[in-house]
């Protein structure tokens, strides 16, 4: 309304005071402008009605229409004084582009993610506020409560229009969204929860808003060239009918006869009960080595994060929980055998608080669900660090000494007779979802005289489950909230068992297990060894 000519009472002012006689209105239409291939900067640094250079930290906004920015202290539109530096969800048409001659601005939608990546740039900005900081190809981390969260809190009902301030403060909305793996190309979150953009060089400062219901003039459509008129063309001739039938039909019906699908066939036992198959779809391109025992990217629930221990080793033995307690398993299992592995307790682990982090550590089949912490169901059996805990079918019992940060934790099991089942059992894949197929009839006995024992810094804690069932077990992880861990596999180990159990003489480290038996190539998958 009443602000709609001051845009233009200003650029005249200025042109006035300066002699700027030669700046236009519209910067973008300039062909001496040179800008970037996104058309966030040009090298000549005119922007706007005033003509005058923009820094990367100052609020500006781009006109949807001919692509030139405009400083927010030169436009008087009110939704532009709400604007935060780097903000995107709006949609601006400058004055010389709406058909009413007045500026018009309205905020739109964002998400989650788009919040979270305009605070942190707005964090890592340098002094001057015309770049980001970086730290090698990344920018600097911050911490999401207290440095993410607290920006975005004074500026979210501009920010982020169509959330829910409750979400965010209670439900932690934007800190699973930074931590979720979909989200893994663009936030760079580090082993002590901290968050950075992982690409700032594709960081954009384009607005998201569309163009409906803004006041924009109309594209003026090129005349029609007449053409002048053609003679009216003679019917076509009629066809003489012959004696052979035509075969134009019959290629016709083949061409469009349904393709024939050749279904695969697999023998189901009589008597035998689908498993549902957790996988997790974030890491499913990763592939990891076979000959090398580690932690599994697919095997474990979508919440756990899995990395690796070094730039220069690509084993995943690190893992950091989220929330509630979810497990991941180690890429090879033990059927026979006495084998070992350590765990180091990382940071966040062992508080008082109910809600502080706390980690099981064990051994799990095949048939363990990753949703669930080990010792869960009968497929399962750990050690919890709260209490010092034995779990198993969900019953836990005094067992050992609590853990916390800084311990490292054993884990040791004994099976006297190989398993007579399949390292892997065969599965079914319907539609998008796999299933492990379970024979009934396949009865899994008990392996006599087999043992589950732990180990608290070398020190033996005692045997906790004696004649499990025979089956193969895969070393396992669960974590709750925060908690962090980094897992061993030998052969070196920090704290090696100071005494063995009554009845074992020696153990091999988790390591081996690859060397004894590697999978056929043909049949290797991504993120699973056999």
């Amino acid at each position: 309304g009443w602000w709609a000519a001051a845009p233009a009472r200003r650029l005249a002012r200025r042109m006035e005071e300066t002699g700027a006689a030669d700046v236009e209105a519209d910067g973008v239409r300039d062909p001496q402008l040179r800008w970037d291939d996104h058309y966030e900067f040009n090298e000549e640094g005119r922007y706007c009605y005033c003509g005058e250079d923009r820094k990367l930290g100052e609020v500006a906004v781009q006109c949807s229409v001919c692509m030139q920015w405009f400083h927010a202290r030169c436009t008087s539109a009110p939704v532009v004084k709400e604007l935060s530096p780097l903000q995107r969800n709006y949609t601006f048409v400058c004055s010389n582009c709406a058909i009413t001659g007045c500026e018009y601005c309205a905020l739109c939608d964002n998400s989650w993610k788009n919040v979270a990546e305009t605070a942190i740039a707005n964090l890592a900005l340098n002094e001057a506020g015309d770049a980001l900081e970086l730290e090698g190809k990344r920018t600097k981390r911050f911490r999401v409560k207290e440095d993410i969260i607290a920006w975005v809190v004074p500026r979210f009902d501009s920010l982020a229009r169509g959330r829910e301030l409750h979400k965010l403060l209670d439900q932690s909305a934007l800190e699973k969204c930074v931590h979720n793996g979909i989200n893994s190309d663009m936030f760079d979150v580090d082993q002590e929860k901290r968050v950075g953009l992982a690409r700032p060089d594709q960081f954009s400062l384009r607005p998201i808003g569309g163009l409906k219901g803004a006041p924009i003039k109309p594209k003026a459509e090129p005349a029609k060239e007449k053409r002048p008129a053609e003679a009216p063309k003679a019917p076509p001739a009629k066809r003489k009918r012959t004696s052979q039938p035509a075969k134009r039909d019959d290629r016709r019906r083949e061409r469009h006869a349904p393709a024939v699908v050749q279904l695969q066939v697999q023998d189901l036992p009589e008597r035998h009960r689908m498993v549902p198959v957790v996988r997790c779809a974030e890491m499913s391109g990763v592939v990891q080595d076979p000959s090398v025992v580690q932690l599994s990217v697919a095997h474990k629930a979508a919440q756990l994060r899995v990395s690796r221990a070094s730039s220069q080793d690509d084993s995943f033995l690190c893992a950091a929980g989220h929330k509630g307690y979810r497990s991941v398993c180690a890429t090879h299992a033990v059927g026979s055998g006495t084998w070992f592995f350590e765990v180091a307790v990382g940071a966040n682990v062992g508080g008082p608080g109910p809600f502080d982090g706390q980690c099981r550590l064990g051994w799990a089949t095949e048939l363990a669900t990753p949703d669930a912490p080990a010792g869960y169901d009968e497929h399962s059996f750990s050690y919890r660090s709260r209490l010092g805990t034995a779990f198993h079918q969900s019953r836990g019992m005094h067992y050992g000494s609590p853990y916390a940060t800084g311990d490292v934790i054993g884990c040791l099991i004994s099976l006297p007779e190989a398993s007579t089942l399949p390292r892997q059992r065969p599965r079914l894949t319907l539609k998008t979802a796999q299933y492990l197929i379970v024979d009934l009839d396949q009865r899994c006995g008990v392996n006599e005289g087999s043992s589950v024992t732990f180990y608290k810094n070398g020190e033996l804690q005692g045997v906790a489950f004696r004649d499990v069932p025979a089956e193969w077990y895969y070393p396992a992880v669960s974590l709750f909230g925060d908690a962090q861990v980094t897992v061993n596999f030998g052969p070196d180990f920090d704290q090696p068992p100071k005494e063995l159990p009554d009845s074992i003489e020696s153990f091999q480290p988790m390591c081996n297990v690859a060397a004894e038996d590697l999978p056929d190539p043909e049949d290797a998958q991504p993120g699973v060894s056999q």
